[in-house]
């Protein structure tokens, strides 16, 4: 299966380089080039060929989408959440966006930022993903009841998503509740 995707995204490459040498300042072969590259795990190319599409399009989206996607695949945090914040500017009210920008935020700890963009998508859409960590950045600043009441109602709407069972656990041991507590950590552990 692995090798047919390969194969896919390698003709995908040659389709994209041959779009290119007829129409170079089209975005979308740059796009088709970029998402082939990174898929191919050439990040570099990936790389010049997202810049090269922000250059033709600065008011376009998609670019910054597959750089945040490209930084989060090289385990750049600081990139990904840069390009995702890109992202926002240019699409502020598009739920994907503000989801990865949130979370980014969350993981380097920027804490009431995150808060804020978390509850902003929340507002808008319920996503469990987003309650999950929204619940964690009120785990960390302190608001247990909050944490919990996102939590609970993470794990209530999608059962199977293992970070908000962590997240419940982690919420529950510091209400006291060690029996709750340790649940939850089996049924994340059960879900990994």
């Amino acid at each position: 299966e692995q090798l047919i995707a390969t194969k896919q995204w390698a003709v995908a490459d040659e389709v994209s380089e041959a779009w290119l040498k007829r129409s170079p300042k089209n975005v979308e072969p740059h796009l088709l080039k970029a998402r082939a590259a990174m898929n191919l795990r050439k990040g570099k190319r990936a790389e010049t060929e997202a810049a090269e599409a922000i250059a033709l399009a600065p008011d376009d989206v998609r670019p910054d989408v597959l750089l945040a996607e490209l930084r989060e695949l090289q385990g750049d945090s600081t990139g990904a959440l840069e390009a995702w914040t890109k992202a926002s500017r240019k699409k502020p009210a598009d739920l994907t966006i503000l989801w990865r920008q949130g979370y980014w935020l969350s993981q380097s700890g920027r804490l009431d930022e995150a808060g804020d963009v978390l509850s902003v998508l929340l507002r808008k859409q319920f996503s469990a993903e987003a309650a999950a960590e929204l619940g964690f950045v009120k785990l960390r600043k302190s608001q247990h009841d909050e944490a919990l009441k996102l939590l609970t109602r993470a794990v209530k709407e999608q059962p199977d998503l293992m970070v908000a069972h962590y997240y419940r656990a982690s919420a529950l041991y510091q209400k006291g509740d060690a029996k709750s507590a340790r649940v939850e950590y089996l049924e994340a552990d059960k879900r990994s």
